[in-house]
C-alpha cells in the first residue's frame, strides 16, 4: 500500500511539472530582429515578458537584452507558452519609442522569429 502511494505521488508530481509553461527551462528560442523603418536598429533594449496576455502593455520584464549591430537579439532556453517581446529606444529628440509583438511557442524545441519595427 505504501509503495502504491509513493508511485502515485511521483506520477502526479511528474504530470504537474510537465504542465509548467513560460519561462526558462526549455529548448525553444525567440530570435528578434529590431528595425527602424527597414534599417537595422542596434543598441536597442529588447524586453521579454513571460506569459503576458495583456497585448504587451505590461511594464514588468522577465528578461532584458540589447540588440547587436545587426539589430538582432536572442532569448533562448524557453518553455512553450506565450511571450511578449518589446523593443524600447530613445530617438534623437529624446522621445521614447516602443514596439511589441506577441510570440507563441508551441514546440519545446522550436524557434520563433519576429521582426519589430520601431517606426510603426
Amino acid at each position: 500500500m505504501r509503495i502504491m502511494l509513493i508511485i502515485t505521488a511521483v506520477a502526479l508530481s511528474v504530470s504537474f511539472a510537465s504542465c509548467r509553461k513560460n519561462g526558462k527551462g526549455g529548448r525553444a528560442q525567440i530570435n528578434v530582429h529590431v528595425v527602424d523603418d527597414n534599417n537595422n536598429a542596434d543598441s536597442v533594449d529588447v524586453h521579454l515578458i513571460y506569459g503576458a496576455n495583456d497585448g504587451g502593455t505590461s511594464t514588468t520584464y522577465d528578461e532584458v537584452t540589447i540588440s547587436d549591430y545587426a539589430g538582432r537579439a536572442v532569448f533562448d532556453n524557453l518553455l512553450q507558452g506565450t511571450y511578449v517581446v518589446r523593443a524600447v529606444d530613445t530617438d534623437s529628440s529624446g522621445q521614447e519609442r516602443q514596439a511589441s509583438a506577441v510570440v507563441e511557442i508551441g514546440n519545446w524545441q522550436g524557434e520563433q522569429h519576429v521582426v519589430i519595427d520601431l517606426a510603426q
